[in-house]
């Protein structure tokens, strides 16, 4: 399987060398907007269109619309700005690649032998940096510290060592953002040790199907795991309220031992009971580096974020855009704490 947010591999490369592996060897053109009149076609004064160089035959779709005041910046500059980036935290760059048409361009670093460790024998855990930015209005340019398991590319945030900075849509990067990314990683860095020392103990913290159900359920809304307990187990939902992982715990352990189905609240829809299903089926069977990760927590975790990284949206590019800026993102954002929230339930 071709895991998407591997990118392309860039590493030691030029510049221009790995612009060119990257497949961001093409220029941003901006042309004229005319609009269809009953008997001649108009120019849209003051807006321009991005296009593609590259794309010439057929019906090509422009990048954006911007304003004839919107700088363009070709993806030589964008991928300068990458490479300085890295170059500031200390690391180099490793893949690099675009989505959505070339609107979004985005690289991620390489690992740094200072927050490199291993979780258990051969599954690696590193943090590194993601930026992205692209072409058309509201593109910034963003830096933000991940961690990512290397068996399988997935990257995902967690409290403690991830954080991010938006900088406004600009040719080169001054002293004072390259400072920024440098401490942004360096306080990245720092946190990281505390997550790795959380990732082993969910290695050591076992796990059953039920309760993985019960974890993706929350994750995805709350209130469709409340009104679930609430039909299944109404007299531990009325003792336990606050403690979503010792609840998660106790309900998990109460319906297998008592055989009981989990009954979804009326009007859940196909598609949460769906992804349900497809999310926990992740974490057992499908996922890549599940023999590192045995039936643990860690692995309910991983499971998760495989998910996200690398088969949720209905193409390739929702995907990416899921898993970077969108719900995949925030749901993976929550995912670790969650998961460590309930491995402590019952100590």
């Amino acid at each position: 399987m071709q895991l998407r947010t591997r990118g392309t591999t860039i590493t030691g490369m030029s510049r221009e060398d790995a612009r060119k592996t990257a497949g961001l060897d093409w220029k941003v053109i901006p042309r004229p907007i005319l609009v269809e009149g009953t008997t001649r076609n108009v120019k849209a004064e003051g807006y321009k269109a991005l296009m593609r160089s590259d794309i010439r035959d057929g019906d090509p779709q422009p990048l954006a619309i911007a304003s004839d005041k919107y700088e363009v910046f070709q993806n030589e500059a964008i991928l300068d700005m990458m490479f300085d980036a890295a170059e500031a935290a200390g690391v180099d760059l490793e893949r690099a690649g675009s989505y959505d048409g070339g609107r979004a361009i985005w690289a991620v670093t390489g690992t740094s032998s200072k927050a490199k460790a291993e979780v258990s024998v051969g599954d690696t855990i590193s943090l590194k940096l993601r930026m992205t930015s692209g072409h058309g209005p509201g593109k910034a340019f963003n830096v933000q510290s991940i961690v990512e398991r290397l068996v399988c590319s997935n990257g995902a945030t967690a409290t403690g060592v991830s954080e991010k900075i938006s900088i406004s849509h600009r040719r080169k990067l001054t002293s004072r953002d390259l400072d920024y990314i440098k401490g942004l990683f360096q306080s990245a860095v720092e946190g990281f040790g505390d997550f790795i020392w959380k990732a082993k103990d969910l290695r050591n913290a076992a796990t059953t199907t039920g309760l993985n159900r019960l974890i993706v359920a929350e994750l995805l809304g709350q209130d469709i795991l409340d009104e679930a307990i609430k039909a299944t187990v109404p007299e531990m939902w009325r003792r336990l309220k606050t403690d979503r992982g010792q609840l998660l715990r106790d309900a998990a352990d109460h319906i297998q031992r008592n055989h009981i189905n989990i009954r979804w609240q009326e009007g859940t829809s196909t598609r949460h009971r769906n992804l349900i299903d497809e999310v926990v089926n992740e974490t057992e069977r499908f996922q890549v580096g599940r023999e590192l990760a045995g039936n643990s927590l860690w692995n309910t975790y991983n499971g998760i974020t495989h998910h996200f990284n690398h088969r949720n949206g209905r193409t390739e590019d929702t995907g990416l855009e899921s898993a970077f800026n969108g719900t995949g993102a925030k749901i993976m954002n929550r995912a670790f704490d969650l998961v460590y929230e309930v491995a402590q339930a019952n100590k």
